[in-house]
């Protein structure tokens, strides 16, 4: 019976589910956005002896967003990478009444930073990465010197505050470029093969610059050089899209 039967027939098992590889090597670009809290100090006028002391200190706070572009490579569990980071803010800015002198206000303004820094990453699971990173750090600042004459008592005829026309003037501005350094830790998740989100926190100090403030001829005083210390801390989230090299390859089958 057993030889009217045939030959036994064996089904081959079905083909293992090849799960995506996550690799870390390759290039990207992507947009962030958070909030950046940057801090101002100003010193006594360097050229101006007779304004004693420091001054006074802004410390303000507000909304950024912006663009990152960078390269990573992957070496067994450690990532190395460079990366350019840039950040504008809409109202990152504020000013504090000058005591000393009766009715001046200083303002300041960071409009953008940037930082072109080297990271160091490793990957706690092949889609988890913990990195920090630290380079150089550029900001744009622009300060004005204010005449508050709505501030100063006794107040001119027609100026209760601030707010009206005519009742305080720009006696000078400068717009500077500040180079620093900064440092940050953060931490990044692909998602996907080409995709991965972060989140970081960054620090960028910018040291004490001179600042020279040029006054109108027959001001008093003529000019002003300010010494002016800043630093800037940021917490920002983002999504990059990544170009891995060679593209993603599977790695490990499941049954």
């Amino acid at each position: 019976m057993s030889a009217d039967l045939g030959p036994a027939v064996f089904a081959p098992p079905p083909p293992p589910i090849l799960a995506p590889a996550y690799s870390w090597t390759g290039c990207y670009l992507g947009g962030n956005g958070g909030a950046a809290f940057s801090t101002w100090t100003y010193a006594n006028p360097i050229d101006n002896p007779t304004i004693p002391g420091t001054r006074a200190q802004i410390s303000v706070n507000d909304v950024v967003a912006g663009g990152q572009v960078g390269c990573d490579y992957q070496v067994g569990e450690f990532v190395l990478g460079i990366q350019g980071m840039f950040d504008w803010s809409p109202h990152l800015e504020g000013r504090f009444f000058d005591a000393v002198t009766s009715f001046f206000q200083e303002s300041a303004q960071a409009r953008w930073f940037a930082t072109a820094t080297g990271r160091i990453g490793y990957t706690v699971t092949p889609q988890a990465l913990v990195y920090a990173k630290g380079g150089a750090a550029w900001v744009r600042n622009h300060y004005e010197d204010i005449s508050d004459f709505a501030s100063a008592p006794p107040n001119p005829p027609g100026c209760p505050n601030i707010a009206v026309t005519g009742c305080n003037t720009l006696n000078a501005s400068t717009t500077v470029t500040q180079l620093g350094w900064t440092v940050g830790i953060g931490v990044e998740y692909m998602f996907a093969p080409n995709w991965s989100v972060f989140v970081e926190y960054d620090y960028l100090d910018f040291g004490t610059a001179n600042v020279f403030f040029g006054f109108a001829p027959g001001s008093t005083p003529a000019n002003n050089t300010f010494q002016i210390a800043q630093h800037i801390q940021t917490i920002v989230a983002g999504v990059n899209f990544r170009f891995n090299f060679g593209g993603a390859a599977p790695i490990a089958a499941r049954y």
